[in-house]
Protein backbone atom coordinates (compact mmCIF):
# COMPACT_ATOMS: atom_id res chain seq x y z
CA UNK A 1 0.00 0.00 0.00
CA UNK A 2 1.47 3.35 -1.09
CA UNK A 3 1.66 6.29 1.29
CA UNK A 4 0.02 9.47 -0.02
CA UNK A 5 2.41 12.42 -0.66
CA UNK A 6 0.34 14.78 1.52
CA UNK A 7 0.68 12.30 4.43
CA UNK A 8 4.45 12.23 4.01
CA UNK A 9 4.61 16.05 3.89
CA UNK A 10 2.39 16.31 6.97
CA UNK A 11 4.53 13.83 8.93
CA UNK A 12 7.75 15.55 7.85
CA UNK A 13 6.39 18.98 8.79
CA UNK A 14 5.27 17.67 12.19
CA UNK A 15 8.71 16.16 12.83
CA UNK A 16 10.51 19.37 11.85
CA UNK A 17 8.20 21.51 13.95
CA UNK A 18 8.72 19.31 16.99
CA UNK A 19 12.47 19.96 16.72
CA UNK A 20 11.87 23.70 17.08
CA UNK A 21 9.01 23.41 19.59
CA UNK A 22 6.42 25.11 17.36
CA UNK A 23 2.72 24.35 17.48
CA UNK A 24 1.50 23.11 14.10
CA UNK A 25 -1.75 25.09 14.38
CA UNK A 26 0.19 28.34 14.95
CA UNK A 27 2.43 27.71 11.95
CA UNK A 28 -0.57 26.92 9.73
CA UNK A 29 -2.30 30.11 10.90
CA UNK A 30 0.77 32.23 10.13
CA UNK A 31 1.25 30.62 6.71
CA UNK A 32 -2.43 31.13 5.88
CA UNK A 33 -2.21 34.82 6.81
CA UNK A 34 0.94 35.25 4.70
CA UNK A 35 -0.67 33.49 1.73
CA UNK A 36 -3.78 35.66 1.95
CA UNK A 37 -1.71 38.81 2.17
CA UNK A 38 0.86 38.13 -0.55
CA UNK A 39 -0.32 35.30 -2.80
CA UNK A 40 -4.02 35.95 -3.28
CA UNK A 41 -4.64 38.10 -6.32
CA UNK A 42 -6.02 41.54 -5.71
CA UNK A 43 -9.50 42.25 -7.01
CA UNK A 44 -9.56 43.89 -10.41
CA UNK A 45 -10.70 47.43 -10.78
CA UNK A 46 -13.53 48.58 -12.97
CA UNK A 47 -11.13 49.21 -15.86
CA UNK A 48 -7.47 49.18 -16.85
CA UNK A 49 -5.82 52.33 -18.24
CA UNK A 50 -4.04 51.49 -21.49
CA UNK A 51 -2.96 55.02 -22.46
CA UNK A 52 -3.05 58.30 -20.58
CA UNK A 53 -2.39 61.77 -21.99
CA UNK A 54 -2.66 64.89 -19.84
CA UNK A 55 -2.15 68.53 -20.74
CA UNK A 56 -1.92 71.66 -18.60
CA UNK A 57 -2.39 74.81 -20.65
CA UNK A 58 -1.36 78.03 -18.91
CA UNK A 59 -3.75 80.86 -19.80
CA UNK A 60 -1.71 83.80 -18.45
CA UNK A 61 1.95 84.66 -17.90
CA UNK A 62 1.72 84.30 -14.09
CA UNK A 63 0.26 80.82 -14.39
CA UNK A 64 -2.64 81.66 -12.10
CA UNK A 65 -5.17 80.50 -14.70
CA UNK A 66 -4.82 77.17 -16.41
CA UNK A 67 -6.84 74.51 -18.17
CA UNK A 68 -6.17 70.87 -17.37
CA UNK A 69 -7.38 68.21 -19.78
CA UNK A 70 -6.79 64.50 -20.05
CA UNK A 71 -7.58 61.68 -22.40
CA UNK A 72 -7.49 58.00 -21.55
CA UNK A 73 -7.85 54.80 -23.48
CA UNK A 74 -9.23 52.10 -21.20
CA UNK A 75 -10.23 48.44 -21.25
CA UNK A 76 -13.18 47.48 -19.06
CA UNK A 77 -12.99 44.39 -16.88
CA UNK A 78 -14.73 41.41 -18.42
CA UNK A 79 -18.03 40.15 -17.14
CA UNK A 80 -19.00 43.38 -15.43
CA UNK A 81 -21.51 45.99 -16.53
CA UNK A 82 -20.89 49.57 -15.50
CA UNK A 83 -22.71 52.84 -15.87
CA UNK A 84 -20.42 55.57 -17.15
CA UNK A 85 -20.67 58.90 -15.34
CA UNK A 86 -21.13 62.15 -17.22
CA UNK A 87 -18.44 64.80 -17.63
CA UNK A 88 -16.53 65.64 -14.48
CA UNK A 89 -16.11 69.17 -13.20
CA UNK A 90 -13.32 68.28 -10.77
Amino acid sequence: MAVQPDTIIRKLAKALLSLFDFDLADVVRVLKNLAQRYLVSRPEGMYEVLEHDAQLELCDAKGSKAVYSKRQRVRFSSGQHHRLPGPSLG
